[in-house]
């Protein structure tokens, strides 16, 4: 079965547009249903992230060190240089989103970053480069998740990932004789540790792993599952998706990014036995939307700082001449300077460093799951 990477580039590129598209209507102060609400297009890059670590894993095995090696390669380099951009352009938060612009309530959480920064700056910058600081709750570190640059949250959580990804899946391959023993308390657990954790958890943003692990696990049954997918009957894979949803969404998951990804991932896995399906796919494969996808990391994560930027040395200012529509407009203009910005970045940052990172040669470390000399990532 061929790799239909096209459709989930294009999803990539739809949920890094969402989360920009959420912030500049958070600017304008126009709340729109689930349109503003970018933390819903996360959950779709969380379980994509499930699905794509999965099929990595099971094509490649590698040690864990070349494993953690090579994924650490692939976030850190951009992740530093959004966090710098982040650090310059943290101060803009308080007039360009914790300012009312267009009449609305001040918003006094983005006014007192700058203070959080002031107070805990080293703090925040230790934890920051370790990639670790979604994992730590607001009554240790005040807004250590979002103190620099709101979307650095979700790198952490997906480094968090990261670390565990090779064991998860190892307990909850049901593909291997016997594993449905292991799997099956791994999963009960996964479900009770991010009930339990959710009432507690103070940090204003899921970035502590447990809260997202669900959507983790269900990209890893779909990663798993995809081989087998055009095999079986469209119908019984309905009948096993409802119930997978209905539990996430009693879970605290809503649904429009699982619809989302079901709908996606259908159709790229029945691609040429559908109608619908091949409908679908030819807007999903459509190249330039691909093309997006393929550098959806430096849109999502550059986004934010040069909106700042822009927004708060250029159009703030003149905001009420604007008008809130206006305002939208300029904004939405810098899309092709985020656009500009990703693209270089690609070629000049991001690439370099994975093809460095394939070269290297990296010896097996000892598995703490299996005991073995050579853990395998599948």
């Amino acid at each position: 079965m061929k790799n239909h990477i096209g459709q989930f580039e294009t999803l990539r590129f739809a949920a890094s547009f969402w989360v920009f598209l959420s912030h500049i209507l958070l600017i304008v102060e126009r709340p729109m249903r689930f349109v503003a609400e970018g933390g819903l297009a996360v959950d779709l890059f969380v379980i994509l992230s499930g699905y794509v670590i999965t099929i990595m894993l099971l094509k490649r095995p590698e040690s864990y060190t070349s494993y953690i090696f090579r994924r650490f390669l692939r976030l850190y380099p951009l992740y530093l240089v959004a966090l710098v951009l982040g650090i310059m352009t943290q101060a803009f938060y308080a007039p360009v989103i914790g300012d009312s612009l267009f009449g609305a309530a001040e918003k006094s959480g983005f006014i007192e970053r700058a203070a959080l920064v002031d107070d805990n700056f080293w703090q925040n910058i230790a934890v920051h480069l370790t990639m670790l600081h979604g994992a730590v709750p607001d009554e240790a570190l005040p807004m250590s998740a979002l103190v620099f640059s709101g979307p650095l949250w979700s790198i952490s959580l997906e480094w968090q990932f990261y670390l565990v990804a090779p064991l998860v899946l190892w307990t909850v391959d049901v593909r291997k004789p016997g594993r449905w023993k292991i799997a099956v308390p791994v999963l009960a657990s996964i479900l009770v540790l991010r009930s339990v954790t959710g009432p507690w958890w103070t940090a204003g943003v899921p970035s502590f792993l447990p809260l997202r692990l669900p959507l983790f696990a269900l990209g890893i049954f779909c990663g798993l599952a995809w081989s087998r997918l055009p095999k079986i009957s469209v119908w019984k894979v309905l009948a096993v998706i409802a119930p997978v949803m209905l539990a996430l969404i009693l879970l605290n998951h809503r649904a429009p990014p699982l619809f989302m990804w079901f709908a996606v991932y259908l159709a790229a896995g029945y691609a040429g036995r559908s109608k619908i399906a091949d409908a679908l796919n030819a807007v999903l494969c459509f190249k330039p939307f691909v093309w997006l996808g393929t550098r959806s990391y430096g849109l999502y994560v550059l986004h934010m700082p040069i909106v700042l930027f822009v927004a708060g040395t250029l159009l703030v200012p003149y905001a009420s001449q604007l008008g809130r529509s206006g305002m939208f407009a300029a904004l939405l203009a810098t899309y092709g300077l985020v656009v500009a910005c990703a693209a270089f970045m690609y070629c000049y940052v991001e690439m370099p460093v994975i093809a460095w990172g394939k070269r290297m040669k990296l010896g097996a470390t000892p598995s703490v799951a299996t005991g073995s000399a050579d853990l395998k990532t599948a």
